[in-house]
């Protein structure tokens, strides 16, 4: 009879056919004698599930029909018969060991509220990659610690690289926020971390694959939707450690960075806070947007008192830093950096294409042709703006005046916002920006002659449109 604690493996898999028998031959080769695996198809369109019952008669198997990425864990919970849960996912790989040495820890420290190993990516072959002195290979440190390395550096700690007791799973994993995309993972461990030490067993244990593109990217691979993604939720979570981490928990974690040493609650621990913060925000974006949250939710005259007189900071002070900071501020920054980049980009497009193109027109039409579909959706979109305007005022004259001014007023402003891209074709020349303006506020004051001044030019307009469109 076996009086190890049984250990009960969560496995989801969706669409992973290439890699799933893998990741299953992985956990059952454990050197732990005492495991019981749990996959769930969560609704593969390719041919993971079949994949998956060649081991019918080894594992347990769970179908769903519906990709449910909130909902699986609680399926597969539903399954689990051990007193401990390790977390295990349909593409990655464990080293033989892993589990027995996570249950060593566990049989020396049964109170941790989780135990993890150190992790190695690798690519689809399972070679780990040359440098591993990153992400997922840390130390092991207090709590306190744990919590400033989330606050200032993000996570660190490989989520199938984990094993927790079941009733903590129960505990921690289904209360946490079910919203997050990007690092649900991490906002768990501090959930863990607030009330219980965890170990990291310093050994690369786990292979994690990397899939920087495909149908099998990973969820943390960079792109512009997985960053912006991160950066809403880091600022939440970054908030949620400063408003639910207990007092002598925060002390202990970033006291050494405190302008008054002495601090240990009340509003003078909120001022330290905001000061912690507004230093963050200097080299980290996501930090701006949670400085002013913070200030707001918590500025009342004790903590403008408090910051003016012990901090030497005033109203004017964080008015001002209001007023130059947050998402706004980066997304014009960021925008800027695309249309500079974009611009250069078309002069070097537009330099090949003029040694090429016998004339303007042709040249226009090739730069068209190279557009982007997007691009290519705003042009024809303006063209059916401007075919509904005009066949409007033929149809109905004096009659619609006031709603054609108003109509303009969109339109010019929309071209105004693609005059890059209008300049680039040559819809428009660069000296008729003036003139939308004009147009702009003529129409707000509903004092321009439509027949003499806006309809022959949207009809000037779309004929340029045409001959690039075609």
């Amino acid at each position: 009879m076996n009086n190890k604690p049984l250990v009960s493996v969560l496995m989801p898999c969706y669409n992973h056919e290439k890699y799933v028998c893998a990741s299953i031959e992985s956990v059952l080769n454990q050197t732990y004698e005492n495991i019981e695996l749990i996959v769930a198809d969560n609704g593969s369109t390719d041919n993971s599930y079949e994949e998956i019952c060649k081991y019918t008669d080894r594992i347990t198997i769970v179908k769903v029909e519906k990709n449910d990425i909130l909902r699986i864990w609680h399926r597969l919970f539903e399954y689990a018969n051990g007193d401990y849960i390790a977390i295990m996912t349909s593409d990655d790989y464990w080293i033989p060991e892993k589990i027995e040495r996570q249950m060593e820890i566990f049989e020396i420290n049964p109170q941790i509220g989780f135990c993890s190993t150190w992790a190695y990516t690798a690519d689809d072959e399972l070679k780990p990659y040359s440098n591993q002195a990153g992400t997922f290979c840390k130390e092991n440190r207090t709590r306190a610690q744990w919590i400033r390395r989330f606050a200032e550096n993000g996570n660190c700690i490989a989520f199938p690289s984990v094993v927790m007791k079941k009733s903590d799973f129960s505990k921690y994993f289904f209360n946490s926020k079910v919203g997050f995309r990007q690092i649900g993972d991490m906002f768990t461990w501090i959930h863990i971390i607030m009330e219980k030490d965890i170990y990291v067993v310093n050994e690369p244990l786990l292979l994690f694959r990397w899939h920087g593109s495909g149908a099998n990217m990973n969820m943390s691979t960079p792109s512009e939707e997985n960053s912006l993604r991160t950066w809403n939720e880091t600022s939440y979570v970054i908030e949620y450690i400063l408003e639910h981490t207990p007092d002598d928990l925060f002390v202990e974690a970033f006291s050494d960075v405190f302008v008054n040493k002495k601090v240990v609650c009340g509003t003078e621990l909120i001022c330290e806070k905001i000061l912690i913060l507004s230093e963050l925000a200097k080299t980290n974006v996501v930090y701006e947007e949670t400085f002013l949250h913070y200030f707001y939710r918590h500025a009342n005259f004790d903590v403008f008192d408090l910051l003016q007189n012990n901090y030497k900071i005033t109203f004017e002070d964080i008015w001002k830093r209001s007023g130059n900071s947050g998402a706004y501020k980066w997304a014009k920054r960021y925008e800027s950096e695309k249309r500079n980049s974009q611009s250069r980009y078309r002069e070097g497009i537009c330099a090949a294409l003029e040694l090429m193109c016998k004339d303007k027109t042709e040249l226009n039409n090739a730069k068209y042709r190279l557009c982007s579909d997007d691009e290519k959706e705003q042009i024809n979109g303006l063209r059916n703006m401007l075919i509904d305007i005009i066949g409007i005022w033929e149809k109905y004259g004096s009659e619609v005046y006031k709603n054609i001014c108003d109509a303009m007023i969109p339109l010019f402003n929309w071209l105004l916002e693609i005059s890059d891209l209008l300049i680039y074709i040559g819809i428009i020349e660069e000296e008729e920006l003036a003139l939308f303006s004009q147009l702009v506020s003529l129409c707000q004051r509903n004092e321009i002659n439509l027949d003499e001044a806006v309809i022959p030019y949207m009809e000037e307009l779309k004929l340029r449109v045409d001959e690039i469109v075609g």
